[in-house]
């Protein structure tokens, strides 16, 4: 579940499973790395791609998807718009992916349970955490959009007054269903609504980081 906390002026987001904080989703008010104390931070060098990287001995990776299994490694994604998804395993494993349109077309989530699955880990076995994205009312695609997601066959597409809209939620939420997975944890908050959060389509210029530690 996700907790709202508010302290000395700064608001974030924990998500929590069992009582225990796996993740920290920060705001414009609180930066995860220089507030969690950690041994180790790796993020990567994100490009909107289908790639995702091992937070080993090499950080700063090219890719949009990173995993570790090392307690007190924090890993991360920056989005101001785009979609962080956390996934959690009670075996010891923890990703995060940094997921906007492109991603949800390349099926990130999906290669990343598949890439899990070869290493023995069933897909319905996860736990998910989907952090702030921008809310479909808000997110104008074009034609040209429109016509790649119906043609990779991805749901996510709405029409409303007239323009076509992307519920980024919706997209990777129905295609993780189809591998089984049953426990999702929803954001309470958009980007673009929220004074908390930046975002690229109201034109802000920094991002928020999603960070999570075992």
């Amino acid at each position: 579940m996700w907790k709202k906390q508010e302290k000395n002026g700064k608001v974030w987001y924990e998500f929590l499973i069992d009582g225990r904080i796996v993740a920290w989703q920060g705001t414009k008010t609180f930066n995860p790395l220089e507030e969690i104390e950690h041994k180790k931070e790796c993020g990567l060098q994100q490009i909107h791609s289908g790639i995702i990287r091992y937070a080993g001995d090499v950080c700063d990776q090219v890719g949009d998807g990173i995993w570790t299994d090392e307690k007190e490694n924090m890993i991360y994604v920056k989005t101001a718009d785009c979609l962080p998804i956390i996934f959690y395993n009670t075996r010891g494993i923890l990703g995060i992916l940094h997921v906007g349109w492109k991603g949800t077309l390349l099926r990130l989530p999906q290669k990343f349970l598949l890439m899990m699955k070869k290493r023995g880990i069933p897909p319905s076995s996860w736990i998910v955490g989907f952090g702030p994205s921008i809310e479909c009312r808000n997110y104008v695609v074009g034609d040209d959009v429109r016509k790649l997601f119906n043609s990779e066959g991805v749901n996510g597409i709405n029409m409303r007054d007239g323009n076509y809209h992307l519920d980024l939620v919706q997209a990777n939420l129905e295609e993780m269903e189809r591998f089984g997975i049953t426990e999702f944890h929803l954001f309470p908050e958009g980007t673009y609504d929220s004074e908390n959060f930046y975002s690229y389509r109201k034109g802000d210029e920094g991002k928020q980081i999603t960070a999570g530690m075992l």
